[in-house]
């Protein structure tokens, strides 16, 4: 009987003990997988799903398949249909959400669903048109870096039309990358903990890494995309012999960001167009164009936000309370020009945008705590101006056309800012990013970064007073 297969043929080859199943399949097989698990107390189930997940009566919650994508803490997934046909057709549905493959386990053939794809079904490790190539782009980092690689992929994008392009994501959550990307030309995007998850992927034709201040080319297949582009296989192995014949890819990120900003500032390169070091792509701040779902008018009655408000932020990637990064305008100074803006600015409401470890500053009018990123990129877009130090909003901001008085220190203004800002630079010292390994922690010359404690409150008062005044 169907009701005892599953536990004669439970899949202990391929679930190891103790590992974090996603149970896909609702029906008789899966009640009688999760009854004969919850037994031998093997693994542990962290989500039911099944597409009738709203009519199915099961011990436990069952959910929307789609809400996988919003998982990145599971070791397998296990399909328990008794149908072979309505498994492949879970397996590429899965596949389409972002699972990989090898993690998909078949409860009849007790392997894993790659297998069985590529022996029945071998396009589907292909795009399903071979007409274009299927690039996979990984990136790595914080908010800031995946405003300014949405350059990369733009340029890619536009220099070849026959491509898809899959984003991996390796240091933020895939929800806010989601929002970020909203309606990019992007096929999918996928959560990995490391780029060795993707380096091999047979379904792509190249795999690009994006960490630091530079893109590496893992892996491309040159037979494949020369039969769809010879500009793009070309271009690939230009890019492939570069790296080949440059040690400078073996080294660590660190050394290697050292490295570029000496290059840069010699060739006038910014954040951007360091990516145009072999004259392959056309990368510039110019080709980001950012989206914003929905519209602000709620947002704006939520918060009972004015019509001119500037907006600050205090706090930087990984930064805390008690930890803070090397970049950030100290919180007493942002105490003081508060002060002193609601003392000239009276009728400029200020607003401050909170993340979830970061500290409220005393005497703003708003704050806005722990929103998604879509209502930030909202807010942001409406603001007359945008104070911070350098980072993720700042570049965010910056590409939504929203103005920005921008403190630097560590970080360089030439290489890291835009022209349309006003930028400050520090009277003492800065310009250290990447000298030293915790450069972003830890003051290399001082007790503490007198870069940053020498900008101060009156100084960026002075700078951004006569662009206020223009919202009188």
């Amino acid at each position: 009987m169907m009701d005892n297969i599953v536990g004669l043929r439970f899949p202990f080859g391929s679930i190891e003990k103790g590992s974090k199943v996603v149970l896909y399949g609702a029906g008789n097989s899966g009640i009688e997988f999760y009854k004969v698990n919850k037994e031998l107390n093997w693994c542990e189930i962290v989500a039911v799903l099944d597409k009738n997940y709203k009519e199915v009566a099961f011990p436990i919650e069952v959910k929307n398949p789609q809400s996988i994508m919003n998982l990145c803490d599971y070791d397998r997934v296990f399909l328990s249909n008794e149908s072979r046909t309505n498994r492949l057709e879970i397996a590429k549905q899965l596949y389409s959400y972002g699972v990989n493959p090898d993690d998909i386990v078949d409860w009849e053939y007790n392997y894993y669903a790659r297998e069985f794809i590529v022996d029945y079904y071998p396009t589907f490790i292909r795009s399903g048109n071979e007409n274009k190539a299927r690039i996979c782009v990984a990136i790595s980092g914080g908010l800031g870096d995946f405003v300014i690689n949405l350059s990369f992929i733009t340029a890619i994008r536009e220099k070849y039309a026959n491509t898809e392009i899959d984003v991996v994501v390796i240091g933020l959550s895939l929800e806010l990358v989601r929002e970020l990307y909203y309606m990019q030309a992007i096929n999918l995007i996928k959560h990995a903990h490391c780029i060795d998850d993707f380096r091999n992927r047979r379904e792509y034709h190249a795999v690009f890494f994006l960490n630091g201040f530079n893109y590496q080319l893992l892996r491309y297949d040159a037979n494949s995309i020369s039969q769809i582009d010879d500009n793009m296989s070309s271009d690939f192995n230009m890019i492939f012999e570069y790296q080949q014949d440059n040690p400078f890819f073996f080294i660590p990120v660190e050394l290697r960001n050292a490295i570029t900003l000496k290059k840069a500032k010699l060739f006038n390169w910014n954040r951007y167009t360091a990516y145009n070091v072999n004259g392959i792509f056309d990368v510039s701040c110019e080709n980001v164009k950012i989206h914003i779902n929905g519209n602000f008018s709620d947002i704006r009655n939520k918060y009972a936000l004015s019509s001119n408000y500037l907006t600050f932020h205090y706090g930087a990637g990984g930064a805390t309370k008690d930890n803070v990064q090397t970049k950030m305008w100290p919180k007493e100074y942002y105490r003081e020009l508060i002060r002193l803006l609601k003392k000239d600015f009276p009728y400029i409401m200020l607003v401050q945008v909170c993340g979830d470890n970061y500290e409220k500053i005393d005497g703003a009018d708003r704050y806005i705590v722990k929103e998604n990123i879509n209502v930030v990129k909202h807010v942001l877009s409406k603001a007359v101006l945008h104070f911070d130090c350098e980072g993720g909003l700042t570049h965010l901001a910056s590409q939504l056309k929203t103005k920005c008085c921008v403190v630097y220190g560590p970080t360089p203004s030439w290489f890291l800012g835009y022209k349309e800002n006003i930028n400050m630079d520090p009277v003492i010292c800065g310009d250290c990013k990447n000298t030293c390994v915790d450069w972003a922690w830890k003051c290399s010359k001082y007790s503490r970064p007198e870069c940053m404690y020498s900008i101060k409150p009156q100084m960026v008062l002075e700078r951004i007073s006569e662009y206020l005044h223009l919202f009188e």
